[in-house]
């Protein structure tokens, strides 16, 4: 949806790599605890309108519902590229105040859903760098769907203290509660991940020397290959599809890398594995959910560890204290005679 930094060379990236905050959006489903009809979504869409002041540029039939765009004003004095450390001046945003202000607009498209059905559930998509559905393109979720594109050029763009005051007087709160902070990082290329996985202490530990060193000195709770394919398998919503449930998984087990925690290489080969099983399951009819091919879900896993990677180099080596096989924190103190104890 919005304009993404070149140093992305594949993939959607992510919040950090957007360059400017180009349009809003709003995603209308149509499915079971969600809006029911195709008029339910126009319903919301017009009265999203009435809100804003001002039709949508375009309305995408997304193929199972609607997806409308309503252009953001850019003038100098309240641009929408994003603010960095040397550019921020008042006449820019931070990515963190975009970030939020996202947040709140998915919470008013939520708090509109609702005026149209009351039990409607709009799933949190309200992100800088959401990828929705191409215009002209066919949706494959089930049978192919042609995805039909409506242009209104004559509609006129929103500007963002219009925005503000809008998400001000709805009391709109952000979907899915407060906005984290981007955890930063550093550019990492499959071969920069790879290596830096190596040089993690006790990356290569086996399962027996898991075992000797115990779950709070390994990642042996982390090796349990059907409930990892259980809870992929169940992912369903966007917010906790099996994509972004693989995505936590890999990044919690990379962190836990940095901590002391051996059986890296070991932890990341059951979350790939169980993460095509579960494509493989939905290619067969065995599961629900959008099915993958297996080059695509291995490029998700890529993906997934490169950018993990990319956050625990900038974080190093955390400081942990040192634990025995049950998980008991050994510590040293000095008594009041002077010796360690």
């Amino acid at each position: 949806m919005n304009p993404v930094s070149r140093a992305v060379s594949s993939g959607r990236g992510t919040d950090s790599d957007i360059t400017r905050v180009r349009v809003l959006f709003a995603d209308l489903d149509i499915k079971h605890d969600s809006l029911q009809t195709l008029d339910e979504c126009r319903e919301v869409v017009d009265r999203l309108a009435r809100a804003v002041g001002v039709p949508p540029t375009v309305v995408v039939e997304s193929g199972h519902g609607l997806q409308p765009y309503w252009r953001l004003a850019s003038p100098r004095s309240s641009s929408t590229r994003i603010a960095d450390e040397q550019t921020e001046d008042g006449a820019r945003w931070s990515r963190q105040v975009w970030r939020e202000v996202y947040a709140r607009w998915g919470g008013l498209v939520q708090q509109v859903a609702r005026e149209v059905r009351p039990d409607a559930k709009i799933d949190n998509v309200y992100d800088l760098s959401r990828i929705l559905r191409c215009p002209g393109s066919a949706n494959w979720k089930s049978d192919p769907v042609p995805v039909v594109t409506h242009i209104f050029p004559r509609s006129e763009a929103v500007r963002r203290d219009r925005l503000v005051r809008l998400l001000d007087m709805r009391d709109a709160q952000p979907l899915g509660g407060a906005v984290g902070t981007i955890a930063e990082r550093v550019p990492t290329n499959m071969a920069e991940a790879d290596a830096w996985i190596a040089s993690q202490p006790g990356a290569d530990a086996d399962f027996k020397e898991m075992l000797k060193l115990g779950r709070y000195r390994s990642m042996l709770g982390e090796l349990d290959y059907e409930s990892t394919v259980r809870l992929f398998a169940d992912g369903s919503d966007e917010d906790a599809s099996a994509h972004s449930l693989m995505l936590r998984k890999v990044q919690y087990v990379v962190l836990l890398s940095t901590e002391g925690r051996a059986g890296l290489k070991l932890a990341l080969l059951v979350i790939r594995e169980a993460y095509l099983e579960v494509m493989r399951m939905r290619r067969d009819g065995k599961a629900p959910g959008e099915a993958r091919s297996e080059s695509a879900a291995l490029q998700d896993f890529h993906r997934a560890v490169r950018g993990s990677a990319g956050i625990a180099r900038t974080r190093g080596k955390a400081a942990e204290p040192q634990r025995d096989a049950e998980g008991r924190i050994d510590f040293r103190h000095v008594t009041e005679n002077g010796q360690s104890a």
